[in-house]
């Protein structure tokens, strides 16, 4: 909110014609498309959107259950445009990769395993101790390596986790990298991984644009709403009915 003004001043002078508001917040979303000037203002779902009356499309809910990218290409079919193809990309330079291969330093057969421990909302986080019990059990095996991933924010889970592991271990099997990289080297570093385990949360969507299998947790969240439609074959998840009634 603090940049709001300045915002809207700069979108204003991009002559919009079109705005669609995907994965968007409001009280920003709608007001700073309206104030773009954009000619044509489009949302789904929107039937409970305090702005509605400010959309060119009417009030409509989301049509569910199915995979949330398909209700954002419903959008498209304002514009005439019908795609059902939920692929999602990322383009990565190839050059860019070094720092990060420079620090993940993957030895001959090993298996680099990322764990995703933070995620949007307390509820769609798996259990301290749970993560312990996976890591003892891949550690186990001697050319396994664990990869701690997500934001500076999110250092605090994988710190207290790390707690749990000798120093030596943590120094050559553990690699707490939550916070380390910039947004573009933390999507190189998750396309590096030979597997992502990982809540319902960003990092599970960028791990599928770029073909990293994963595991994926699931209760407070569904499946068919979430984990990618496309190569199901290396995007596996699991599912738990939710201990929280009502959810943080």
């Amino acid at each position: 909110m603090k940049n709001f003004l300045s915002v809207a001043k700069i979108l204003k002078t991009k002559q919009i014609d079109i705005a669609f508001l995907l994965h968007s917040n409001e009280p920003q979303a709608t007001p700073l498309a309206v104030l773009s000037g954009a000619k044509y203002i489009f949302k789904l779902p929107n039937l409970k959107n305090d702005f509605n009356k400010f959309h060119s499309n009417p009030p409509t809910p989301y049509r569910e259950p199915r995979y949330v990218v398909l209700n954002r290409l419903e959008q498209l079919k304002f514009v005439g445009i019908n795609s059902f193809d939920t692929r999602m990309e990322l383009f990565l330079q190839d050059s860019s990769f070094e720092n990060v291969d420079r620090v993940l330093n993957r030895k001959k057969d090993e298996k680099i395993v990322g764990f995703q421990m933070g995620a949007s909302t307390i509820s769609r986080q798996w259990f301290k101790e749970r993560w312990i019990e996976l890591a003892k059990l891949l550690l186990n095996h001697d050319n396994f390596k664990i990869v701690l991933t997500g934001n500076q924010a999110e250092r605090v889970l994988t710190e207290e986790f790390c707690k749990f592991f000798d120093v030596e271990l943590k120094k050559k099997r553990i690699l707490n990298f939550a916070g380390f990289f910039d947004i573009v080297e933390a999507c190189q570093l998750i396309g590096k991984l030979d597997v992502l385990v990982t809540p319902d949360t960003g990092p599970l969507h960028v791990a599928a644009a770029l073909k990293t299998p994963t595991v994926a947790l699931f209760a407070a969240s569904e499946p068919i709403n979430s984990n990618p439609d496309f190569d199901v074959g290396i995007h596996k998840f699991i599912k738990q009915p939710h201990t929280c009634e009502p959810c943080i």
